[in-house]
């Protein structure tokens, strides 16, 4: 039976020369960090943001799409993209693009600017809780400053919205390829399918790899770390999205159980997969890193024997995390501030698209009550063991 040697491919120079024992350990310890982390509950937490941010992403690609196209073919091209998601996921984000594009054909001149910031500045919710997820797989605390952390958080949404721009301008190409070839021998036409489905998966895994890229306060490693754990999630989003949509469609009866709001559930579960793997990937690029640089602790290590606790305040912007090794406080602290702060701003967009001018001020209240929590929990000082 093959051993896992916690020392195996320390100071490896690719993933490539890490030894299959070495693999093993790493396996071994990201599938308990997934335990220790609780990474179904902040899948959860990602899951509601991105899904309370899926209208002002929506919002932000249309409007900007609208510059250059009509809404129709925007509406269209949009809906071409999410094909692949599962039907009832994909029924709630049909209506959500319709609601959009109704509102947005009589936006024109300063409106535009506006409901377009507006709507970038919703969508980065779900970045924000997406970043506060990777730094929780990667061990760390957050410490860069507001204005750098916002700009990477709006950073991520354009990024997003740019790769949905990516996909709508492969699947049209694509299509225009399959009306060029009327009649074309099945073979031709499963290999345009396969090279469809070839180009989101590299769309998949360029996105993802970005993610761990910069959205951790993590030290930037080099692309070709990055790989491993981009390459298992986008395999196990894009696979479990298939089986996913192939349960929802035969065996569940999310309908009887829920009614009227089972296309919202299933769209928050399809939601939360996705943030599952993700953080899976990231948690495995992370037991990586330790297994190189020799930092890794064996899996089934014992408890560190009992010792006296004296707690002591420390500056947290300049002392490492000592608390459990993985800032569980920090994290809660966190995704409370970020679900008041989602809570305001929600109900801010939503009065906002009823065409009341109070929503700015309550968009504006929620961001300086964000601002003002995030200098309070920089600045405090944290206990810890010494």
């Amino acid at each position: 039976m093959m051993s896992a040697d916690p020392a195996a491919g320390t100071g490896a120079r690719s993933p490539f020369e890490v030894p299959a024992d070495g693999w093993m350990a790493v396996a071994k310890r990201t599938w308990k960090e997934i335990g220790d982390d609780n990474v179904g509950i902040i899948a959860a937490g990602i899951a509601f943001y991105v899904f309370a941010a899926i209208a002002p992403l929506l919002g932000a690609v249309v409007l900007s799409y609208g510059i250059f196209a009509d809404a129709e073919t925007v509406r269209r091209n949009v809906e071409s993209v999410f094909a692949s998601v599962p039907r009832e996921a994909a029924a709630v984000i049909t209506d959500q693009l319709l609601m959009v594009v109704e509102s947005s054909k009589d936006k024109q001149g300063l409106g535009l600017v506006i409901a377009l910031g507006i709507a970038w500045y919703g969508a980065t919710k779900g970045s924000a809780a997406i970043v506060t997820g990777l730094n929780v797989a990667y061990g760390e605390t957050e410490s860069r400053g507001f204005i750098r952390l916002n700009l990477l958080q709006l950073g991520i949404v354009a990024a997003g919205g740019g790769l949905i721009f990516v996909a709508i301008i492969a699947s049209t190409l694509l299509a225009l390829l399959g009306s060029l070839v009327p009649g074309a021998p099945a073979l031709v036409l499963t290999g345009m399918r396969l090279a469809g489905f070839l180009v989101l998966a590299a769309i998949v895994v360029t996105g993802i790899a970005a993610l761990f890229h910069f959205g951790p306060d993590h030290r930037q490693p080099r692309w070709i770390w990055l790989s491993p754990g981009s390459v298992c999630a986008a395999a196990f989003w894009l696979g479990g999205t298939a089986l996913f949509g192939i349960y929802t469609s035969n065996f569940a009866s999310y309908g009887a159980t829920y009614g009227s709001l089972s296309a919202v559930i299933v769209l928050l579960t399809w939601l939360w997969l996705s943030a599952y793997v993700l953080l899976i990937g990231a948690e495995l690029n992370a037991e990586l890193e330790r297994q190189v640089a020799g930092t890794a602790e064996p899996s089934d290590a014992p408890p560190a024997p009992a010792r006296p606790v004296e707690a002591v305040a420390v500056d947290t912007r300049s002392a490492p995390d000592a608390v459990g090794g993985r800032g569980a406080p920090t994290v809660l602290a966190t995704l409370g501030s970020v679900a008041a702060g989602g809570v305001v701003s929600t109900a801010g967009f939503a009065l906002l698209r009823r065409g009341r001018a109070i929503g700015i001020l309550v968009v504006a209240m929620a961001a300086t009550s964000a601002w003002r929590q995030g200098t309070r929990h920089r600045n405090a000082p944290r206990e810890i063991e010494r």
